[in-house]
């Protein structure tokens, strides 16, 4: 459970600094959603269930996991892109999100964070 807590606590430090500063003061206070880019049932989807049950009772705040299957998680990947950098909608990155996909084909987001670019 250790190795958990240290992994939920990593992913919202991540979270809160690409969030937007006038952001950090209230969060959570509203519902965070994780999304995952493969199907429901699968590793990633149980290891997502885990994480977000466990950010849950950290943050005292409701974690939903949202399953978002196709294109080698692209599908997902752009999604989270897509939204408000609030630290609210996270991404279960993997390897095909972050190594397979760039080497593979052209993308739509950038799988790597750089501040200020």
């Amino acid at each position: 459970m250790r190795f958990i807590q240290r992994l939920v606590l990593g992913s919202l430090a991540v979270a809160a600094a690409m969030a937007s500063p006038g952001a950090w003061s209230a969060f959570p206070d509203k519902r965070i959603t994780l999304v995952v880019p493969t199907a429901a049932g699968g590793a990633n989807d149980a290891i997502a269930r885990v994480v977000a049950q466990a950010m849950s009772s950290i943050l005292k705040q409701t974690v939903v996991v949202d399953n978002k299957a196709g294109a080698n998680g692209a599908i997902a990947s752009e999604f989270v892109m897509r939204a408000p950098p609030d630290g609210y909608t996270l991404l279960l990155g993997y390897v095909a999100t972050h190594a397979m996909n760039p080497a593979l084909q052209r993308l739509r987001y950038d799988p790597v964070y750089r501040p200020g670019t």
